[in-house]
């Protein structure tokens, strides 16, 4: 599951995000991955989840890499026809 926090500004919503990235909220379950993108970004067409995406640079070399790869092995199918 997947959640956000939606708020007036000066609420805490930052504060608290920072403290359960942290682990500092007592009894927060320690088992849960959590993930919190501290930058802001130029509102656009582009999805969070594309902004969250481009973030994880290993994911992106691996992508690249597999894009790579894709097309070796297109460009030798091609060749050997």
């Amino acid at each position: 599951r997947k959640y956000g926090m939606i708020g007036r500004n000066g609420v805490g919503k930052s504060t608290l995000l920072n403290k359960i990235s942290r682990r500092k909220i007592e009894g927060f379950p320690p088992h849960l991955s959590v993930v919190h993108v501290e930058q802001e970004v130029t509102g656009d067409e582009t999805r969070v989840v594309d902004y969250l995406l481009q973030a994880d640079t290993e994911r992106c070399r691996l992508v690249a890499e597999e894009s790579r790869l894709l097309a070796l092995l297109e460009k030798d199918t091609v060749d050997s026809s």
